[in-house]
């Protein structure tokens, strides 16, 4: 566990908004939203722009994550933003995909331990892309080829694996409720072209504990994705993507199980109920922003300086993928409105606006279940995973190194 100039940036956070409080008070301090109906569902509608600003500031409690990388309980890679979570003790937790395993740490930052292998068995992760944890601690890892969740428990023990139905498999984010699951789908099973088109859709589905899936709460239909086809010899490889800037469904679940889900280009928040239904509307008056050319020439330089694997380490094949892809790559016509949204441990929600200014930060607007608006958090990013205890985890790179780590802060509402 080692201090880097991140640490110094969010020691450095300080000041922005004033206590996020509720009802009356929140009403007061925050803009006052024009009351009214949209398709029989009742809407609370904001100005474009303003807000209180809330005076937090974020404490740093450790930075996690071995720069010299001379001790592998400090050494991690490939953690993406999905495989950050904290339990109830306030560990964080990672999926480390470099080493196959899940691994923990105080809130401190010591290592606690570490579950999993390389490998497709009981106990081993294979190709995994989300963890959350749920009951009893249990570290849930969500697999890719498998279809499976494997259950670790935190403190040690035998895994527990729920299977899914191999046409309907379990997609992050995932949700670990007392009696269901909540998660997207990942449609596998072979389809015709009009299947396809249809199929062809972001869903937020319940599950039983068992893996059975028991009904649909919100769906999308995707636009029509980008092909690249590249082939060397006797090697063929095929990339699907959505264009640049469409909008994707994104969602969070409250303490309660009711949902927040944004599904297009504007400032639009569904709020549902349990079973899917809606009961609530969001919304700014901010229009989503027309794509520039910058825009459009900051995503590829991103895409070039990616790294691709796989075939091998094929670099010719590789090369010719990704100048395949950034020919193909086509952006639709508007930045949408909303970047991202989730629900911290008291049941907030924290909506990222994407800013007017291209490659500029977003704004983080702050609302209560019933869409009371708190304030907004300007200096303050929207974290990785939400921890016990007030504490947030932020993933990053030291920025002389590049090696990852994570940053646990105490968020501190004055």
């Amino acid at each position: 566990m080692r201090l880097s100039s991140q640490a110094a940036c969010f020691a450095a956070m300080s000041a922005v908004l004033a206590t996020a409080c509720s009802g009356t008070e929140a009403a007061s301090r925050g803009l006052q939203a024009q009351r009214d109906t949209v398709d029989g569902v009742p809407r609370l509608l904001y100005p474009g722009s303003g807000g209180a600003e809330l005076a937090w500031r974020a404490d740093t409690v450790a930075v996690i994550g071995d720069i010299l990388g001379d001790d592998p309980d400090y050494q991690f890679d490939q953690v993406a933003d999905a495989g950050v979570t904290g339990d109830a003790a306030g560990n964080v937790w990672l999926l480390d995909g470099a080493g196959h395993r899940v691994i923990g740490y105080s809130p401190d930052g010591t290592f606690v331990g570490s579950h999993g292998r390389e490998g497709s068995g009981p106990g081993e992760i294979n190709m995994a892309f989300g963890l959350t944890a749920g009951r009893g601690d249990t570290l849930w890892v969500m697999e890719m080829t498998s279809g499976r969740l494997t259950g670790f428990p935190a403190g040690g023990g035998e895994p527990r694996i729920i299977s899914f139905d191999a046409s309907a498999s379990a997609a992050p984010p995932v949700v670990m409720q007392d009696d269901r699951i909540l998660a997207g789908i990942r449609f596998t099973f072979g389809l015709d072209r009009d299947q396809a088109k249809e199929q062809r859709r972001s869903v937020v589905a319940r599950f039983a504990l068992d893996g059975a899936l028991q009904d649909t709460l919100y769906s999308m239909l995707l636009p029509e994705p980008d092909v690249v086809q590249v082939e060397s010899g006797n090697r063929r490889m095929m990339m699907l993507s959505t264009p640049r800037f469409a909008p994707v469904l994104r969602w969070a679940a409250f303490p309660d199980g009711s949902l927040a889900v944004v599904d297009d280009d504007r400032y639009s928040i569904h709020v549902l109920e349990p079973d899917g239904t809606e009961r609530l509307r969001i919304e700014r008056d901010a229009p989503p922003r027309a794509t520039t050319e910058a825009d459009r020439q900051a995503v590829l330089e991103e895409m070039r300086t990616q790294q691709v694997r796989g075939f091998g380490g094929d670099r010719a094949m590789l090369e010719e993928a990704v100048r395949r892809q950034l020919e193909a790559t086509t952006f639709a016509a508007t930045i949408p409105r909303i970047e991202s949204i989730a629900v911290d441990r008291q049941g907030r929600l924290w909506v990222v606006a994407s800013s007017d200014d291209p490659g500029a930060d977003g704004r983080v607007d702050l609302y209560d279940r019933n869409g009371v608006m708190l304030g907004t958090l300007p200096g303050l990013g929207l974290p990785t995973a939400f921890l016990a205890d007030g504490r947030a985890a932020y993933l990053g790179k030291d920025a002389d190194t590049d090696v990852q780590q994570v940053t646990v802060v105490r968020l501190i509402e004055e």
